[in-house]
């Protein structure tokens, strides 16, 4: 095991240890923002240190950008693998209750929402979209598109693209960085 797949599982485990501890300290949406922000933060760090691994262990005049870009994508595609991995253990496994009482809350905001003639008007005054609708279809297509995107491979999906896009965005930035000013 190379010196970044150990920093890779260390950050990965570090990111669910601090989740898990988080989630009896912080209300859950603030628990969501500090994972995400970890997240962003590890995939950094795991660019930077592979580029300065791979700048130092490469002779000068051997490596290029696109071999240097491989390489930083690759061990951030790793860590985002292994993270939705975390993610999936920790929604469905250490967070199952609290995320079922949050969504609980939710879809009863939603039916409070459409409980009276005068609040559908009002929501009506302000999306355009619902005009003409009866307030129990539109009330229906509401909780139906909640619990849609509350489907655990919508949510994993949904997760996956925003952190590879973020890791190579994070590799781009740092093999160019790297590249151009640390040399």
């Amino acid at each position: 095991m190379t010196g970044i797949d150990k920093l890779i599982f260390i950050c990965v485990g570090l990111w669910l240890a601090t989740k898990t501890g988080l989630l009896f300290v912080l209300p859950f949406e603030q628990n969501v923002s500090a994972g995400v922000m970890m997240n962003l933060f590890f995939i950094l760090l795991i660019a930077v240190f592979t580029i300065r691994r791979k700048v130092k262990d490469t002779p000068a005049g051997q490596s290029h950008f696109l071999d240097d870009l491989k390489t930083v994508v690759r061990a951030t595609s790793k860590y985002v693998i292994f993270a939705i991995i975390a993610l999936g253990i920790f929604n469905y496994a250490i967070a199952k209750d609290t995320i079922a009482l949050k969504n609980d809350k939710a879809r009863s905001e939603i039916e409070e929402s459409f409980a009276t003639e005068e609040s559908y008007q009002a929501m009506v005054a302000e999306n355009p979209n619902l005009v003409g609708i009866d307030r129990e279809e539109a009330k229906a297509k509401s909780i139906e598109a909640f619990e849609f995107f509350g489907k655990w491979y919508v949510q994993m999906t949904l997760a996956l693209l925003a952190l590879m896009a973020t890791a190579i965005a994070y590799s781009l930035l740092a093999s160019l960085l790297w590249r151009n000013l640390m040399r």
